[in-house]
């Protein structure tokens, strides 16, 4: 009881200060208004304590100030006129209820504004619109503006750029281009800015309409307004989340033509996109340029690099980056340790990923929630499920509190061990937490359910999901169309996948692929070839798992030339064969399946040049026995159009097994 009691209290000792000013302020005022004072008070002495009142931050701030202003209209009558609300005195009171998100209050004072001769000016129209535009009621917004010029106010730039930054916000920006083209017409005396169009270029950016925002910065140069860091800053940016890198540098070049100086905000985006679209060497190369430009790299910079050499797998890289910090004056934080520990887990290396936790807390940086979820992922990685449930219990005893993530890296980790009842049991205790499940929790279980053929608690799942309105995504159609074809129930797959086309889910590269093995299994390679040929058709471009799959196939059915003939098509697309493909190759000759001797070499354009495929000079020349035992011996590194493939001892061991006890 004493704790609930202590809350209001501890709200009254915080805002003390403030309602003793506050309550200064209105005595003041009454003092000023009283009958016995003459001369009378002036107008702007009034205006100036409500002013003062309108700033203070108190929960009766906004209700003093509107029980003064109606004093101060009632001691008009009393004073004969000598004491009356100015236009200034009705405007502030307006921009007060527009910041108390009462627009409607501020309508009623414009009212009584007007009924009181004091008419309307720019600074209450501009209020009133702002209010609007925070209230998203923009068409109410856009019919004020209008109205501005019959009351005499002729609307200024920042009432415009307050309107457009709204429409922007509101996934409007072509409403906001056409307003900004009627800003020098309609008896308007401004024209758009700097300010107009970089939020223009800023709203097609964020609804990833590029090439409208091309046009506004070519619009905007022809209106003789040149841009500034921001503009170009804000067009790198939306390349780089479109992953038009190329035309993100480019503009990069012209900012820099144009003698607009690059900043750090410029820099780390452009690094930041270079790092998303996985080419970690070029945004290294432009970290290494800032100082020439004489830029120095801040904290963001630096974890946007290290991020992005982590997740291209070099971790030891990633730790050089971090070493170099304080040669620039920066200190690394929390974000910078989460990566790197999340960095080394996924590399396999456990104990460097420890270390980096024992290094940030020896420098004062303390674990968050963040920093506990890697390490529970990396013991379930490292195959330690009890460590990662000690972490989960560590966490509480500091004072932290485990999200959605923690969760279902726990329950993920659960399902993958086949631990289904302790993941049940964790998906009712976030519940009881007040931690929502999302699509990924359900996810997890569906998957690791289904794969294990328990079909009905996965279904149960499904529902369970759908009833409390979190929609299936890709992920959770893909994760019951993969345990399908692997239980041999391919044409309930096929059902599934017609149902995702159905209701608007998109199937991507794992769902095929999964169908893709779902046939071959059953041994339904043409179909799989079909389904192949449909997932180009569709703009799904096939992974190694969909090459490595119907490849498999072929060599089973000892359809080797179009195994082949996917072999170069996959390394065009810039796929190395994995050790599965070759083995494929290696398995279909060792049961005579491939009359490879018998098949004549593929003719080439030009005699000199070396041959295309590499496969067929290995196969073609020599028996089956003596090419395994040669390529055995001598490491043989087969190479088609520049790209290396080694097989692994492990595969070439078994199979000169099988020749030699054959």
């Amino acid at each position: 009881m004493s704790g609930k009691a202590s809350k209001p209290l501890a709200s009254q000792v915080q805002y003390l200060p403030t309602f003793l000013q506050l309550q200064q302020f209105a005595s003041r005022f009454h003092g000023l208004l009283s009958p016995d004072i003459t001369p009378p008070p002036s107008s702007f002495a009034l205006n100036g304590i409500l002013r003062s009142i309108a700033k203070i931050d108190h929960p009766d701030s906004f209700p003093t100030l509107l029980a003064l202003f109606n004093r101060f209209k009632r001691a008009t009558h009393r004073h004969r006129g000598s004491v009356s609300p100015t236009v200034h005195t009705f405007g502030l009171v307006i921009d007060r209820c527009r910041r108390m998100g009462r627009v409607d209050l501020g309508f009623c004072v414009l009212g009584q504004s007007l009924r009181e001769g004091c008419g309307a000016n720019t600074i209450m129209f501009g209020s009133l619109i702002k209010g609007l535009c925070d209230a998203k009621q923009l068409g109410d917004a856009a019919k004020v503006l209008a109205k501005m010029p019959l009351l005499g106010c002729r609307p200024h730039l920042i009432i415009y750029n307050s309107l457009i930054d709204a429409f922007c916000k509101c996934g409007k920006t072509t409403t906001g281009l056409e307003l900004s083209r009627r800003m020098a017409v309609e008896g308007s005396c401004c024209k758009p800015n700097v300010v107009t169009y970089s939020t223009l270029i800023h709203g097609f950016c964020r609804e990833g309409e590029i090439a409208e925002a091309r046009k506004v910065l070519h619009e905007m140069i022809t209106a003789r307004m040149k841009p500034n860091v921001i503009t170009y800053s804000t067009l790198i940016h939306g390349f780089c989340r479109e992953g038009e890198i190329a035309e993100a540098r480019k503009v990069l070049r012209e900012m820099i033509t144009e003698r607009v100086n690059p900043n750090v905000i410029t820099f780390n985006i452009l690094i930041d996109g270079l790092c998303k679209n996985g080419d970690v060497e070029a945004a290294q190369k432009v970290f290494k340029e800032m100082p020439t430009y004489g830029v120095v790299p801040n904290l963001n910079t630096h974890n946007s690099l290290i991020d992005g050499v982590c997740k291209n797998g070099d971790v030891s890289a990633a730790l050089r980056v971090s070493e170099d910090m304080p040669a620039h004056g920066v200190v690394a934080d929390l974000f910078t340790y989460n990566i790197l520990i999340d960095g080394f887990f996924k590399n396999g290396d456990r104990n460097s990923a420890l270390r980096i936790v024992e290094q940030m807390i020896a420098k004062g940086v303390v674990p968050n929630i963040t920093t506990y979820n890697c390490l529970i992922l990396g013991s379930f990685r490292a195959g330690e499920s009890h460590k990662a449930f000690e972490l989960y219990g560590e966490l509480f005893s500091c004072g932290l509190q485990p999200n959605v993530c923690t969760y279902n890296t726990l329950i993920h980790g659960c399902c993958k061990e086949g631990a289904f009842l302790r993941a049940l049991e964790l998906l009712q205790e976030m519940i009881a937490r007040g931690i929502m499940p999302d699509v990924v929790t359900y996810n997890c279980l569906i998957h690791g359910l289904s794969s294990v053929g328990e079909w009905s608690h996965s279904i149960a799942i499904f529902r369970k999901m759908v009833s409390q309105g979190i929609s299936p995504n890709v992920v959770t159609f893909s994760a019951y169309i993969d345990s399908l074809c692997k239980h041999g129930l391919t044409c309930e797959a096929e059902k599934l996948v017609g149902l995702m086309e159905e209701i608007g889910v998109k199937p991507n590269v794992i769902t095929l692929s999964s169908l893709l093995h779902g046939y071959v299994l059953e041994g339904r390679v043409d179909g799989a070839t079909y389904l192949f040929d449909t997932m180009t058709q569709k703009g799904i471009v096939p992974n190694q798992h969909s090459y490595s799959t119907l490849i498999n196939g072929y060599c089973k059915t000892g359809r080797i030339i179009e195994a082949l003939q996917l072999v170069e098509k996959m390394m065009m697309q810039g796929l190395k064969p994995d050790d599965i493909t070759i083995d494929s190759f290696l398995h279909s000759i060792e049961l005579g399946r491939s009359n490879l001797l018998g098949l004549p070499a593929p003719k080439m354009a030009d005699p000199s040049a070396p041959p295309r495929n590499l496969f067929w000079e290995f196969f073609f020349p020599f028996s089956k026995l003596h090419y395994i035992i040669s390529t055995r011996k001598s490491m043989v590194i087969w190479r088609l159009e520049g790209y290396a493939v080694s097989p692994k001892v492990s595969t070439l061991d078994k199979h000169i097994k099988m020749s030699t006890t054959s």
